[in-house]
């Protein structure tokens, strides 16, 4: 994932970065195609489906210098997927599990987080991926998990994390497009909400809590909705300055005292 990122940064040095992430990254793969996830000290590295995913899109990054890499690793994953459509976590466990399915889905694809262009025909396993995803959703819109209460019970909430991994997974697969419109949507109305909720909870006697948002303001009125949903959590604001535009763009980001946002003050601002 660092890899990936690192690609949107410009410069020579990040370029050197991705290239040294990437070789190491190689030079990590198992016998049969697979990458190693976590494994206890002392023990032999698990055959995981979600690393070897990544390692793909990693990879595919200089295909060019990884294509053999590549195509075992493909192997390995189509090998992992069920009747189903869905994938295990790892050669060991053999039964198909939601977070490693959407995970599979874009590794199989191949393209990466950073820019998700449409230039990569989707495999037959990945459109079969996310069937069985879209099969899994609550609602048609979210993904839900539970844990033991510990005291006999079973707790179910909102995964609004896996919900997210599950419309990469979508936009990937190129697919889905409608269900993905709709979980798009639930993230959209929804997630806004979990922020607020967990500011309110740690703000004290302070205004603010530990909930924080990442704000755009490319129209007027994206700093100042938000800012009326969310009162007690602190918005960063990106593409201030010279980099994006007046101060006067961003006023409604604050609130009355002139309070709640943060500007990152890159290089150029």
């Amino acid at each position: 994932i660092a890899v990936m990122a690192l690609t949107l940064v410009p410069g020579d040095a990040a370029a050197t970065a991705t290239a040294r992430g990437i070789a190491w990254v190689a030079g990590t793969q198992l016998a049969d195609g697979a990458f190693p996830g976590f494994a206890p000290p002392g023990s032999e590295p698990a055959h995981s489906t979600n690393s070897t995913a990544l390692a793909v899109q990693a990879l595919r990054l200089s295909a060019g210098d990884h294509s053999a890499q590549v195509t075992k690793a493909l192997t390995f994953l189509a090998g992992t997927q069920n009747g189903d459509g869905g994938f295990d976590i790892d050669s060991a466990n053999d039964f198909s599990d939601v977070r490693a399915t959407a995970q599979v889905v874009g590794g199989i694809v191949g393209r990466s987080y950073a820019t998700l262009l449409h230039d990569l025909g989707a495999s037959a396993h990945a459109v079969t991926g996310a069937a069985y995803l879209v099969g899994r959703l609550t609602d048609g819109t979210h993904l839900e998990s539970s844990f033991d209460d510990g005291q006999g019970g079973t707790v179910t909430f909102v995964d609004y994390g896996l919900t997210a991994d599950l419309a990469l997974a979508l936009a990937s697969a190129n697919s889905q497009d409608a269900t993905l419109a709709k979980v798009v949507g639930y993230l959209r109305a929804h997630v806004g909400d979990y922020v607020e909720s967990l500011a309110a909870a740690t703000a004290g006697s302070g205004s603010y809590g530990s909930g924080g948002a990442g704000v755009g303001a490319t129209y007027p009125q994206q700093p100042a909705e938000p800012r009326q949903a969310l009162p007690h959590t602190w918005f960063l604001i990106p593409r201030f300055g010279a980099q994006g535009g007046p101060a006067k763009k961003w006023a409604p980001a604050f609130d009355s005292p002139s309070h709640g946002a943060i500007n990152n003050n890159n290089p150029g601002n």
